[in-house]
């Protein structure tokens, strides 16, 4: 899961290639294992980021992504649960002095349990590669575990960089 939205300049369009490139490489290691996995935008600017605008900014990247956004109220339960934080930033627009807005959001990739637990949260840069190594990582000990075999211990749970 990720948080922006869909006026981002540049760390959103990055993130969403890397989240494209995670799910094509869950696509190559094992179609039952990508099936079940979901891709999530959740925008963090709602007042421009209607169900119809997502829809085409993520169709850029991947038809597979799931958008979403609703009330600011809504949202920011979410992103305080998850700690994530996103905060508007206004501005004159230098040459027509129109107030306009772009939004600070926190860069990171989020991994979430079927649950909806926090498993880790991925740091920008993100690397596609090392997402799906990590994940697949966590995946085995959380069934692992499931069998009543070694869980999650804290070190697997860090934030995870590059």
């Amino acid at each position: 899961m990720f948080f922006g939205y869909t006026h981002c300049p540049d760390v959103c369009p990055s993130t969403l290639n890397v989240m494209t490139r995670l799910y094509h490489e869950l696509q190559r290691q094992t179609v039952s294992q990508s099936e079940k996995v979901q891709l999530v935008f959740v925008s963090v600017d709602p007042m421009r980021d209607d169900q119809k605008t997502m829809k085409e900014f993520l169709n850029y990247f991947n038809n597979k992504l799931i958008g979403v956004t609703g009330p600011i109220a809504e949202v920011n339960k979410i992103t305080e649960t998850l700690n994530i934080s996103h905060r508007r930033m206004y501005a004159k627009h230098r040459l027509t002095g129109e107030r306009h807005y772009l939004v600070e959001h926190a860069a990171d990739i989020v991994l979430l349990a079927p649950d909806l637990k926090l498993q880790t949260r991925f740091s920008f840069p993100q690397d596609a590669v090392h997402i799906s190594s990590r994940f697949q990582d966590i995946r085995r000990k959380t069934i692992s575990c499931y069998r009543g075999e070694a869980c999650l211990d804290s070190k697997d749970l860090a934030t995870s960089g590059r």
